[in-house]
């Protein structure tokens, strides 16, 4: 009798990590955060050289210096609370006290 044809053996595929939740994955997607990193780093700007007084500082303000400009300058570990923001102002006071 004739011996069946095997079916093709498949080397498992590795796993692709996913990229960061920040990292855009199409052209596109860039394009759309350009602005908002550029929003963010204009915002911790004004923090930096006027302080917390700056300006009436906005939850959206806050995330956007929390998702472009902590990681970058802070390392990936930082965060700030942004959906607080007295604390969150706090907290960003903390890390540029305490940046080298």
């Amino acid at each position: 009798e004739p011996e069946a044809p095997r079916a093709r053996e498949q080397q498992p595929q590795q796993p692709q990590p996913a990229p960061p939740p920040e990292a855009p994955t199409t052209p596109v997607e860039q394009e759309k955060t350009e602005p908002d990193k550029e929003r963010a780093v204009e915002l911790f700007r004004s923090f930096v050289a006027k302080g917390r007084e700056a300006q009436n500082w906005r939850k959206n303000d806050l995330r956007l210096i929390n998702s472009f400009v902590v990681p970058w300058l802070f390392g990936s570990e930082a965060r700030i609370d942004w959906a607080h923001p007295v604390l969150a102002l706090d907290e960003l006071e903390q890390l540029v006290k305490e940046a080298p």
